[in-house]
């Protein structure tokens, strides 16, 4: 094949020759040519394709470097070969050359011609065969990829791949197997930071992909003996004599709290924080306390890190909360409400509010920073001076906001 450059209406055009092409048909050592249209340049040079149209002003000629559009000026003649023969020229040309929806293109073409028609299936057959070959090789290089996401811990970066293939499959979801692996082995790293909610989330997406064997079942049983041990131990610290119940006072009006502190935001999302607040039994000022830290009200607020949202939710806490959109308002919401009491319960807050529950409070919005994983790595809040400023800042502003309530005060 020769190829040469040739200035044609005002632009550079590639012109290229390329011997008939030929291939095997299948029969002991028989070949086929087939011959292109060529259209010859005036002056000097000729390009070798398919005539796509020629009128008295244009003609438009196809090459295998693509389409090319001339002034019937410029054009000397077309020679033009048998019906549907350069149109198995061009499908053979760009099969050789790995480009194969057009390759796809000109073969179907050619098979509306009868004298064509077994070469040109031929011609498909091939390319059915490359594209699975080229579907392994990417699959092999993805198993690679995914293998080593998964020894480097980047579990989170292997489940994002994941769903990127998964979205290019036409079938059921093929990487199940992979899926439930890494979500296993997030499952055993959430036991060993003591964070059992997201390990009975893990649990249980390993499972729905197909994971039930023997390792599973351990785990399993081991979270649950872990939380047993860990209900028990919170049951021991409390106080023997039962306190006597505060007193219940009327809800506050949540908009007339938040402008108390010197607050502005928009009615409907503190409709929504109360709302979600209140249907998983958290207190809706601390919600809103926690709210003003993240994103001070902005739905559409995203960190550095990659948290999303109102209540700055991680991608991977997200999907752990159902949450399919972090920047709509109510599903963030209501995820990062329901991640929230989940800490709360876990550093055993049972009221908030109250003084005897401060040190418990800080650890629970600490972990809501920083991870229930950095809890339990420092036994405490950690050293960070993010995470203190942060739980700082919502303690600060939530007793600011319940002193706003009025005189009653949870003892």
């Amino acid at each position: 094949m020769k190829s040469t450059t040739t200035w044609l209406s005002g632009r550079w055009v590639l012109v290229v020759t390329v011997p008939a092409i030929a291939f095997a048909l299948g029969g002991a050592g028989t070949e086929v040519s087939f011959r292109p249209d060529v259209l010859y340049l005036k002056g000097a040079g000729s390009l070798e394709g398919h005539l796509t149209k020629e009128t008295a002003e244009e003609v438009v000629f196809f090459t295998l470097g693509g389409e090319v559009r001339l002034p019937r000026a410029q054009v000397d003649r077309v020679e033009q070969s048998a019906d549907g023969e350069s149109e198995l020229f061009l499908g053979r040309g760009f099969l050789d050359r790995k480009v194969l929806d057009s390759a796809e293109t000109w073969f179907q073409s050619a098979s509306g011609y009868a004298k064509w028609k077994s070469q040109a299936e031929k011609g498909l057959m091939e390319i059915a065969e490359v594209r699975k070959q080229q579907e392994e090789e990417q699959r092999q290089l993805q198993e690679k990829r995914l293998a080593t996401l998964i020894f480097e811990g980047d579990y989170d970066a292997g489940l994002r791949a994941i769903d990127k293939w998964t979205k290019q499959e036409k079938e059921e979801d093929p990487w199940a197997g992979h899926r439930a692996k890494i979500h296993f082995l997030l499952a055993k790293n959430a036991v060993d930071h003591l964070d059992y909610r997201r390990a009975d989330y893990h649990l249980k997406r390993a499972q729905e992909c197909g994971m039930s064997g023997e390792e599973w079942l351990q785990l399993r049983a081991e979270v649950d003996r872990r939380r047993r041990t860990r209900y028990t131990e919170i049951a021991k610290e409390q106080p023997s004599a039962t306190p006597a119940p505060a007193p219940v006072a009327q809800r506050p009006d949540i908009e007339k709290v938040i402008e108390s502190v010197g607050l502005q935001v928009s009615a409907s999302l503190l409709t929504l924080a109360e709302k979600h607040a209140l249907q998983t039994g958290v207190d809706p000022l601390l919600v809103c306390a926690v709210i003003q830290a993240e994103s001070a009200w902005n739905p559409k607020a995203q960190s550095p890190k990659g948290a999303q949202g109102l209540m700055q939710l991680m991608p991977i806490t997200a999907r752990e909360m159902g949450v399919s959109d972090p920047l709509d308002p109510s599903e963030n919401i209501k995820g990062g409400t329901e991640y929230l009491k989940g800490l709360l319960d876990l550093y055993g807050v049972e009221n908030p509010a109250s003084p005897g529950d401060e040190s418990n409070l800080q650890l629970a919005l600490g972990a809501y920073n920083a991870g229930p994983a950095r809890i339990a790595q420092y036994n405490g809040l950690p050293p960070f001076e993010e995470t203190r400023t942060y739980v700082e800042r919502v303690t600060k502003l939530y007793r600011e906001m319940t002193a706003a309530t009025g005189p009653k005060k949870p003892s």
